[in-house]
């Protein structure tokens, strides 16, 4: 996972040019982990504390940036104001639901680029029916549809919301839920 971003690093990406997640929030190697076996082709970076001129060229020179808010900690306002101006169309944002700054991004972006996500509540993309016996299984739901999923490791119900998050980031680049689902049970 990048953390700071020189001058060679930003040249590097500029020529690349690829999908992006920058991740808010924090113990984000489960998440990098599994979004790795999601999306091969991508770049995820720990956001939390990036710099304002850094942040704007990562969104103005990525394809599809998904910003992706885990926790509930203070988003500053600078970074509130720089994502906002530098989100592309392509881009997107992503909260837990009951996130207090989740409006600031809906009142400001078009309504395809926010999305919320949640453990047992209802939300844009849900997690449910979180189980522990012969493996873990659960299901994600998402306008409407609920998909199963299996994974042959028994994971603790704290790391569901990580889960959640890597799969979040997956449908809003593209990944088909079940496609989703067929590699969580292959590679875990």
């Amino acid at each position: 996972m990048i953390k700071k971003i020189n001058l060679y690093k930003k040249i590097k990406f500029f020529l690349k040019k690829p999908k992006l997640v920058l991740l808010f929030g924090s113990d984000l190697d489960f998440i990098e982990k599994i979004l790795l076996n999601i999306e091969k082709d991508i770049k995820i970076i720990d956001a939390a504390n990036i710099k304002k001129e850094d942040l704007a060229f990562l969104l103005r020179n990525s394809i599809s940036p998904v910003l992706v808010f885990k926790s509930d900690k203070d988003i500053p306002a600078y970074k509130i104001k720089t994502i906002i101006s530098n989100l592309p169309p392509s881009g997107a944002v992503a909260f837990k639901k009951d996130n207090k700054f989740k409006e600031n991004f809906k009142s400001k972006l078009s309504p395809t680029q926010v999305y919320s996500f949640a453990v047992n509540r209802k939300a844009d993309i849900k997690l449910d029916d979180f189980h522990k016996n012969h493996g873990t299984t659960f299901k994600i739901e998402q306008k409407g549809n609920s998909v199963p999923f299996w994974v042959e490791d028994k994971l603790d119900k704290d790391i569901a919301l990580d889960l959640l998050v890597a799969i979040a980031s997956g449908i809003i680049l593209g990944k088909n839920l079940v496609k989703i689902s067929q590699i969580l049970k292959e590679k875990h």
